[in-house]
């Protein structure tokens, strides 16, 4: 599990961000040949949830050359998340999906992103049971769970936190991708 945390000076993220999309960029690279599909997972009727759906936004108007499904526009939540991945699994024939979505954490974990391989199980904080979903996982924590306490993260959460974390991630994603692109070209110069 690669963990990327963003909650540094100023002049260190730059770095921790392009050593976080090299990470990102060879995950991609195992994707060998499929289409990469980026599920960005939330709701924005609730703040802590509303990572992804940010993310994707962002992604989207930064023309990222991939599919990506969860914006702020049109969210991929609980109610809609099973049609999504049909729709996906219809439109593209075995694809590499990194999917993206907020997370409670511990208390020292909060404003770190971690990418880890295997699916995502969208819901878990709310006990909701969903579909797992994507190859990768990269969760962003938003917030923390206090033991014996109500869940009030879900109402006490700042947006701008969220959507610095949701800048961060694309960010990364979006440096993989440009990278990835870039030793495409090389190796196609190559040949």
């Amino acid at each position: 599990m690669a963990m990327f945390d963003f909650w540094r000076e100023v002049t260190d993220c730059r770095k921790k961000r392009e050593a976080d999309s090299d990470e990102l960029t060879k995950v991609f690279q195992k994707s060998a040949g499929r289409d990469i599909v980026i599920l960005c997972i939330g709701s924005d009727r609730v703040i802590a949830d509303s990572l992804g759906p940010l993310v994707g936004t962002l992604l989207r108007e930064s023309h990222i050359p991939y599919e990506v499904f969860g914006t702020l526009e049109y969210p991929v939540h609980a109610l809609n998340i099973e049609k999504t991945i049909q729709k996906i699994n219809s439109r593209f024939l075995d694809p590499f999906i990194l999917a993206v979505d907020a997370s409670i954490g511990d208390k020292q974990d909060v404003g770190k992103i971690f990418l880890e391989k295997g699916p995502l199980i969208p819901g878990r904080a709310m006990n909701k049971v969903l579909p797992e979903v994507g190859d990768y996982q990269m969760k962003g924590v938003v917030a923390y769970r206090e033991e014996f306490a109500p869940p009030k993260y879900i109402n006490s959460t700042r947006l701008f936190s969220v959507k610095s974390l949701a800048k961060n991630i694309s960010q990364i994603i979006l440096a993989a991708v440009t990278e990835m692109k870039t030793q495409q070209q090389i190796l196609n110069k190559m040949q």
